[in-house]
């Protein structure tokens, strides 16, 4: 995406991503924010308390859903012990869904996959793939 730059606009302080091909944008989303936040400081308090109590979880590996905040806290917190270097790339935000592009190692392999996130209208994850 570039470099973080911040560009006070319209009485506002903005992140904008510099490229290339010019600047982006990137209106304030603060449950966006919140979760970058909970990534990047491995705070699993508020990882647990950022999932809607009925939360469900899909996963590759297994055949149906698992639903329930600790389940899908449980896994999740795992997952963050298990991949190392976890970063995101890109972001494609439509309303309350969420696609993050994610790059991680686990051992010696390099790992690419995407996050779906859905968010209920107080900001709680309800839905992750």
């Amino acid at each position: 995406m570039g470099d973080l730059i911040y560009c006070l606009g319209g009485g506002k302080l903005r992140k904008i991503y510099g490229s290339k091909i010019g600047l982006m944008i990137k209106p304030p989303n603060p449950h966006l924010d919140r979760w970058h936040n909970i990534v990047s400081n491995h705070d699993l308090q508020d990882l647990k308390s950022m999932l809607a109590e009925n939360v469900v979880i899909h996963s590759p590996y297994v055949r149906k859903p698992y639903q329930g905040r600790k389940k899908v806290w449980v896994i999740l917190a795992t997952v963050s012990k298990i991949f190392k270097d976890f970063s995101y790339q890109r972001e494609l935000i439509d309303g309350n869904d969420w696609a993050l592009e994610f790059s991680s190692q686990v051992d010696e392999y390099s790992l690419k996959g995407i996050d779906l996130i859905r968010i209920d209208e107080n900001g709680l994850i309800v839905d992750f793939e």
